[in-house]
């Protein structure tokens, strides 16, 4: 279009001015002008003039309701809305420059002010505390506040004036107008308020009920720029100022939250919306371009100033934000929109038009330009859609719709600037401006996104769409002049946003039967991986549509593929830099395209694979964990087109033993596959199998010969290596070795290695022939034959028959199950023992015991050594024995005992059958008298088992713990008088302690065994109160406690084995005596204790493992006796002489007993005898010497005793229901002789020997010593 101006005298300024007579104006109507000013001097712009002030922010908006209980909402509550910014103030317009030296430039208009950022709407619901939010109606969070507008920036000023030419004017001078002031920036719009926010809280949304965020204010408008200041005038030169740039719009506001907090529990059944995203401002107008002054030279308007652009729009609010949040959706959850970019409605500056030249506008200038006009402003792009969960640390389950915002559409791109004109019409009009770029669409927002998420999703959950871009502005035309100026070009058309990603974050934790969807628009991504470690499980069900994308990282980011049901995606999987995929759940998982990129590694399980229409990858490392091998190869990846790139051999196991197994590229380059190094190409084929510690592979394809290119292996011989176990399947024809160097070799089928020349198990491998018959044609084993698989606990198998001769130095185990007997081992051939070792289990009992058993059908030679486990049995007498090996024929010493064979009391041997076809036969026999067995003998003998010497230790422990702490009224005998300092009283104290040992020495009932013990005890104790009941009497309490330790041996005159036990334990108690003289001691006196003890037990026979176990119980006694002075004397030093007679008897119980125990080897164990009472009954006879007087001075009172002991029951033990007892104790005679001594004030000392004596050679020996001190 063309502009129009009019020349106007301005008596005030005395200048001519010219108006446009098209004004615009956004805010304000005003004609925008120019002032020609002539001038003589140079003409700059000084120090600008005074900006507008910005505008203030608006107020937060206060919650609605603070919780402070629990609640139930039936009503709908809108909350309040933020306040809105307050506008700017306008920039000062520039001065004018005048002819004084002192003041000789053009001022800078000022710029305008910024306008306020709008307030926050409020809260519905603020609270924390542990309380419950039932919601049945609506709750929206309240509208953010608009941002405040920008204001204009002030008029640039004009050049220097001067009446006329000036002869002493230097006329190469340039005169400018200044600037004028950038508009303001718009205000950003407030953010929507949260509708429900707080801290541990739990919220219950009904069916029907909606809870929403707020939405954002709209961003503020930016204000206009100022207009340029003219040129001067009479100089070569002239040119008019340049427009300013428009003010930027404002951003719309953030939409609310419908729910924010951290420990919260959120049940949905209705709708959880975040809040939209805020509309942003318009971008201000640009300056229009000063116009020129009278230039003798050349005369130049100015270009017009760009337009502003215009603002960004709010991204939308979130559905729920937070930290360690449970959430089960069972409805609607969705983010708000991103905002909109602001209407197109802003316009680029006016350029100025091209003055006449010469004075007063005479025209005599050589050149008139016009300017061109300003480039509109970029139209507001869209805000970004929101993110529907956004949290850390929580639990997702939805089988409603997850839905992320959608973006902001971008707007279009603002109207350039008409070109200027030139008035003279000698020079061209002043281009059009260029329109303004389209704004750029928002991205779409994410569905989920966080980290440490655990998501279940049995619904739909959705990324947000992409915005779209705006359109690009049109140019402007150009201006009059000789010729019209070109027509501005039209601004770019904005980019569109990218697709919204439906779940995004680091250590996720997915399960997937439903939809999880991309929405439209640029890069569209379903999950992104950001690091940590992750899985994603697809079952029955699954969807997913868009890319599957591992992010590059230097961190760790590791994601596991689990393929429960096959699944194909819609999409890409995309492996970034260093990143880690683990495929697993044995299904096919495809995708569109996959690449990996440098350094990725892949390891495949159970064996899921990958497959795609176009597969590209970086020197990617692949690995796969297979236990069962069915094919020469397997698929891992498989394309539609030929593979891009290369892959780096990977290990088998992910502990990383040597490779079994390794990758290549096949079939046109359209597979990845894991081969069998057996059947490897060229020189990388070899037999050896490396498996590692508790891990099995089991190979399902038959392993031929093989013409073999690796000079390090003839194609025909296998080789174990690693402690795991390689299982074979198939029938294998491979035809040279078979090398157990190390690990377990499975035979997994009957014939599995028929072909093989020769087997070998060295000492550190193992042959399992898992229940199945096997041709072996030459065998070497040193090291373990297993019959049956030893991790499985049943049978496999009850007969197993191996073809061909048996060297044997290893170990061979026919009952390796400990629930599991009667299963036999067949050799088809010969055996030569070579000290090798044969175990087999048998339930020891009699003749017809269950048992494992060998067979030799050829001969047996050499020595086998052969070990026997009791699976449980009992034990019993033998007659003819338990057959357990058979052989065609047999050397005298073809088979030797291992250890003991033992099963409750009884011991057994093996020995070969008698004369005849039986002596290639072997027994167990519970007999000892050397020789063979007749399994016919006539007549039949009467058996006599051996019995095990282990029950002597149990009875003897048994015996010691009912007896070690046994005191009597002697063992605790002895005062200490002193006087008392403050009364001068003589008084007495009994804190006292003793130390004992003895020796004994019994035999068992069973006649085989001699038992020898030896103990020692510590005791302490003191009175705690002393008394009288009738004054002439005395009574005393105490309390004592010890320490004891017993040990015993035992050996069977017959197997000549021996035992030994062991008892160590405590005690506590009471103790309490009454004496009927209190100064003399003499009459009748009553003493009582009573214990509790506990000890740990232990037995260890030779060749077997050492018993533990316990015992405990309560012993008490009760003794009685009469001190009876027979004679008394003075000798002739003056010591006193008295001759005492103490009859005595003593009552104790024992109540210790021995915890039932069973044996390693099944033996169950009791103690016999408990609950017995011992009675004592005897005399005493003792002479006390006293010299000086009784209560200072020394005291000698030797004595000796003889008493007898009845005990009520013999302790014994119980060993599967075979019963021994100790002898000899049921009545038994004690002679003893000992000297108590009062040395002096504080110490007084006893000590004693004894000796007992009772049948069937029963003897013990007994030293005790005790002393008394006061400290």
């Amino acid at each position: 279009m063309n502009k129009i101006y009019r020349l106007i005298w301005n008596e005030s300024l005395n200048a001519w001015s010219v108006a446009c007579e098209l004004a615009k104006g956004k805010k304000k109507s005003a004609t925008v002008s120019g002032i020609l000013l002539l001038s003589m001097a140079m003409a700059v712009a000084n120090s600008p003039a005074q900006d507008g002030i910005d505008g203030k922010a608006g107020t937060d908006a206060q919650p609605t309701n603070v919780l402070t209980k629990s609640t139930s909402n039936d009503e709908k509550i809108v909350a309040a809305t933020g306040k809105n910014g307050t506008s700017g103030t306008a920039g000062q317009q520039g001065k004018t420059a005048t002819n004084q030296p002192t003041d000789s430039v053009a001022q800078v208009g000022g710029n305008g002010g910024a306008g306020g950022t709008g307030g926050q709407g409020g809260a519905v619901f603020v609270g924390n505390n542990g309380f419950t939010l039932n919601n049945r109606s609506d709750i929206k969070g309240g509208t953010g506040g608009n941002g405040g507008n920008g204001e204009n920036g002030g008029i640039g000023g004009n050049g220097i004036v001067l009446p006329g030419r000036d002869p002493n004017v230097n006329v190469g001078d340039l005169a400018l107008g200044a600037t004028g002031g950038i508009g303001g920036l718009g205000g950003t719009g407030g953010a929507g308020g949260n509708a429900v926010e707080g801290k541990d809280l739990i919220i219950n949304n009904a069916a029907g009920a909606l809870i929403e965020g707020g939405q954002g204010g709209i961003g503020g408008e930016a204000g206009d720029s100022g207009q340029g200041g003219a040129g001067g005038s009479n100089v070569n030169i002239s040119q008019g100022a340049i427009g300013a740039v428009g003010g930027t719009g404002g951003n719309g506001g953030q939409g609310g939250a419908g729910i924010m907090g951290d420990q919260l529990t959120i049940h949905n059944l209705g709708q959880i919306k975040g809040g939209q995203g805020g509309t942003s401002g318009q971008g201000g107008t640009g300056g229009q371009g000063g116009f020129d002054g009278s230039g003798i030279t050349e005369s130049k308007s100015a270009d017009g100033g760009a337009g502003g652009n215009a603002g960004t729009g709010g991204q939308g609010g979130s559905a729920i934000k937070g930290d360690h949040i449970t959430i089960n959706n069972e409805n609607l959850m969705i983010a708000g929109d991103g905002g909109r970019g602001a209407d197109t409605q802003s316009y680029g500056g006016l350029d100025g038009a091209g003055g006449a030249g010469g004075d007063n506008l005479q025209g005599d200038s050589s050149a008139f330009l016009g300017g061109n006009g300003g480039q509109g402003g970029k139209g507001g792009s869209g805000g970004q859609g929101g993110i529907a969960i956004e949290v850390k640390h929580g639990t997702i389950t939805n089988s409603g719709v997850i839905r992320a915002g959608n973006g902001g559409d971008g707007t279009q791109g603002y109207l350039g600037g008409q070109g200027g004109n030139a008035w003279t019409f000698n020079a061209p009009g002043g281009v059009g401006g260029q329109g303004g770029d389209g704004g750029n669409g928002g991205d779409g927002g994410i569905a989920i996104k966080g980290a440490d998420l655990t998501i279940l999703n049995t619904g739909s959950i959705y990324g947000g769409n992409g915005g779209k871009g705006g359109e690009g502005g049109s140019g402007n035309v150009g201006g009059e002049g000789s010729s019209y100026g070109a027509y501005g070009k039209k601004g770019a058309n904005g980019a569109s946003g990218n697709a919204g990603i439906a779940i995004e974050g680091a250590d996720l934790r997915i399960t997937n039967h439903g939809l999880i969807q991309t929405g439209s628009g640029n890069d569209p991504t379903a999950i992104r991986f950001i690091k940590g470690i992750n899985q994603l499980t697809l079952e029955d069900g699954s969807k997913i549509v868009g890319d599957i994308v591992l992010k590059a990282t230097d961190q760790t980011n590791q994601l596991t593929l689990d393929a429960q049901a096959k699944t194909a995606v819609d999409g890409a999987l995309k492996a970034g830099n260093n990143s880690q995929l683990m495929v697993s759940g044995g299904q096919a998982t495809g995708f569109n395209e996959i690449t990996l990129d440098q350094g990725v590694k892949v390891h495949f399980t159970d064996v899921g694979s990958l497959t795609a229409n176009a597969i590209s990858m970086q020197d990617a490392t692949f690995s796969l964990d297979l236990k069962d091998w069915d094919q020469t190869a397997v698929t891992l990846m498989k394309s539609d087109q030929p593979i891009h790139g290369a892959a780096a051999e990977g290990e088998l196991m992910i502990s990383g033993q040597k490779a079994n197994h390794y990758t290549q590229i096949s079939q046109n380059d359209h597979i990845v596959q894991y081969s069998l190094s057996w059947y490897g190409l060229g020189d990388r084929a070899h037999g050896t199998f490396d498996i590692a510690k508790d891990d099995a592979l089991a190979i399902k394809v038959p392993l031929n010969d093989h013409d073999s290119l690796n000079p390090s292996w003839d194609g025909q011989s296998l080789t174990k290596i690693g402690q795991g176990n390689l299982v074979l399947m198939a029938h294998n024809g491979y035809t040279g070795k078979t090398t157990i160097n190390s690990g377990k070799l499975s035979l997994g089928v009957h014939d599995a290695i028929a072909s093989s020349q020769h087997i070998l198990v060295d000492e550190k491998g193992v042959l399992n022939l898992a229940g199945n018959d096997q041709t072996l044609l030459a065998l070497d084993n040193r090291g373990t034959i297993l019959l049956n698989d030893d991790s499985v606990q049943k049978a496999l198998a009850q007969k197993v028959t191996v073809t061909g001769d048996i060297e044997h130095s290893g170990h061979l185990i026919i009952g390796n199950m400990q629930s599991v007997v009667g299963q036999t081992y067949t050799q088809q051939g010969n055996w030569h023992g070579n000290n090798g070792l044969v175990t087999l289990g048998v339930k020891v009992g009699g003749d017809d015991s269950p048992k494992d058993q060998l067979i030799i059908t050829g001969n047996a030679t050499g020595t086998t050594r052969v070990a026997v486990l009791n699976r449980g049995g009992q034990g019993a007498q033998t007659v003819e024995g338990i057959e357990i090996i058979q052989t065609g024929h047999s050397d005298a010493n073809a088979f030797v005992q291992e250890g003991r064979i033992v099963a409750g009391s009884y011991e057994y041997y093996l020995k070969p059958g008698a004369a005849g076809q039986n002596s290639n036969h072997w027994y167990l026999t519970s007999k000892q008298d050397g020789g063979t067995i007749d399994p016919t003998p006539d007549p039949t003998p009467v058996p006599k088992p051996t019995y095990r010497p282990e029950g002597g230790s149990y009875a003897a422990n048994l015996a010691a713990a009912g007896s070690l702490f046994n005191t009597r009224l002697s063992d605790r005998v002895g005062e200490t008088w002193y006087t008392d300092p403050i009364t001068g009283i003589m008084q007495h104290t009994t804190l006292w302690s003793r130390v004992s040992g003895a020796h004994m020495k019994g035999r068992m009932s069973d006649e085989q065994s001699a038992l020898s013990s030896d103990r020692y005890v510590v005791q302490l104790g003191g009175d705690l109160f002393s008394g009288s009941w009738q004054g002439t009497d005395a009574v005393r309490f105490g309390l004592m406690a010890g320490y004891a330790h017993a040990s015993n041996t035992n050996k069977n005159s017959l197997s000549h084995y021996r035992t030994k036990g062991e008892v160590n334990g405590y005690s506590a108690g009471l103790y309490g005596t009454w004496y009927q003289n209190a100064a003399s001691s003499e009459g009748w006196y009553m003493d009582g204790w009573l214990l509790y003890n506990w000890f740990n037990n232990t037995v260890k026979g030779d060749l077997l493992d050492k018993e533990k176990y316990h015992s405990k119980g309560l012993t008490a006694s009760l003794e009685s006796g009469y001190v009876w002075q027979a004679a008394h004397w003075q000798s002739a030093g003056g010591a006193s002489n008295e001759l005492y007679v103490i009859p005595q008897a003593q009552v104790i119980w024992s109540g210790v007993k021995s915890d039932r125990h069973v044996e390693h080897n099944g033996t169950v164990v009791e103690g016999l005898g408990h609950h017995h009472v011992l009675t004592r009954l005897g005399v005493r006879l003792s002479l006390k010497h006293e010299m000086g007087d009784a209560q200072t001075g020394m005291r000698l009172e030797p004595f000796v005793e003889a008493n007898w002991l009845h005990q009520s029951k013999a302790v014994g033990v119980r060993m599967d229901q075979v019963e021994t007892r100790l002898t000899g104790m049921k009545d038994r005679a004690e002679f003893k002789a000992g000297l108590e001594a009062h040395i002096d004030s504080q110490l007084s000392a006893w000590g004693n020997v004894s000796y007992t004596t009772g049948a069937q050679h029963h003897r013990e020996t007994k030293v005790m010593v005790g002393f008394n001190y006061r400290f």
